[in-house]
């Protein structure tokens, strides 16, 4: 476990890493701390065990508590009660055509461009409110209306590889709607079929940060600068009729669209909700 002193040097390297003057690739000692850090931070995974617990030690772990109220919609909340001797993580609810990523798939060799600074950690965090299923895990159902508030799915970006992009090496690497060359660029899983990307390239005078989707034949993208990402302005959607229809999400109607948004607190955020422009 982290200690304050050891988070408060974390919070340090990641400012160095991915803040608007990242200068940690200059340092190896910090990068590798970096890394150290990162994993330290991850979870600690479940100790295995082979004892069997009796059935009735076993429902009277997974039994539901009481319903609270959600303050989004005021509709009950389920919650599960830890089983015992097991470490608590957060627990995930897939989102319908969205594609958790663990990590990086493979490795990039390095190249001259730039710290790539980023590994993709997979959805972190799934809020659905409004709905209740019967095994006690909140969900939307099927045919169901959505709303800004009902779907939050971050894509936390929390650890560095350490290494280089090369973009001229990555055959897959989309062109991202900007002058000049990308510094780096890094793939943040499918979602409802279409691929997330995010990059940084040095534009002028003002870096660029940029947000990208490609579904291998179309892209729709931005670049900003860093300051008017920290300000929550480095914003892509999908309207409801970009998103095949085994793709959407449950109960998306056409009057909606999936928001992505690469803001300061290190995550790019997922919400379904009315249609904006890109």
């Amino acid at each position: 476990m982290m200690d304050a002193a050891t988070r408060d040097e974390l919070t340090e390297l990641r400012r160095r890493a991915y803040g608007p003057a990242p200068d940690i690739d200059a340092d190896p000692e910090a990068l590798a701390r970096l890394t150290e850090l990162e994993d330290l931070a991850l979870p600690a995974r479940p100790e295995q065990t082979s004892a069997v617990p009796e059935p009735e030690e076993s429902a009277r772990a997974v039994a539901v508590s009481e319903p609270e109220t959600s303050r989004v919609s005021g509709a009950p909340v389920a919650e599960v009660a830890p089983v015992a001797g097991v470490t608590p993580v957060a627990e995930v609810a897939p989102v319908a055509g969205s594609t958790p990523v663990a990590g990086s798939r493979r490795r990039i060799p390095p190249g001259r461009w730039g710290i790539a600074g980023v590994v993709a950690a997979g959805v972190a965090t799934l809020m659905v409110a409004g709905f209740l299923t019967s095994g006690g895990v909140a969900s939307p159902q099927a045919g169901s209306a959505l709303d800004a508030a009902e779907i939050h799915v971050p894509v936390m970006i929390m650890a560095s590889t350490g290494g280089y992009v090369d973009l001229s090496t990555i055959e897959s690497a989309p062109d991202f709607p900007i002058r000049g060359a990308m510094s780096w660029a890094q793939p943040l899983g499918e979602h409802y079929g279409w691929s997330l990307w995010i990059g940084g390239a040095d534009a002028g005078r003002r870096d660029q940060s940029c947000l990208l989707l490609t579904d291998g034949e179309r892209t729709r993208g931005r670049c900003v600068s860093l300051d008017a990402r920290t300000q929550g302005e480095l914003v892509v959607s999908l309207p409801f009729d970009r998103i095949a229809p085994e793709r959407r999400p449950t109960g998306m109607t056409p009057d909606q669209s999936v928001r992505f948004t690469w803001s300061e607190n290190g995550f790019v955020t997922v919400v379904v909700r009315a249609p904006e422009t890109l």
